[in-house]
C-alpha cells in the first residue's frame, strides 16, 4: 500500500449512480465529475519551521 507523506491523504473516487432514486438513467454527458471518495491512507502531519509536528 501506497504511505502518503507529510500533510497529504490518498483518496478512492466512489463512482457515482448511474441512475436517480426515481430511475432516471443519466448519460454520461449529463453527470458532474465525481466530487465524493474514500479516505485511503493519511501522511503524519505537516512539519513547521521550529520542528513540532502538526496532525492532520
Amino acid at each position: 500500500m501506497i504511505k502518503p507523506l507529510g500533510d497529504r491523504i490518498i483518496i478512492e473516487l466512489v463512482e457515482s449512480e448511474e441512475k436517480t432514486a426515481s430511475g432516471i438513467v443519466l448519460p454520461d454527458s449529463a453527470k458532474e465529475k465525481p466530487q465524493e471518495g474514500k479516505v485511503v491512507a493519511v501522511g503524519t502531519g505537516r512539519v513547521l519551521e521550529s520542528g513540532e509536528r502538526v496532525a492532520l
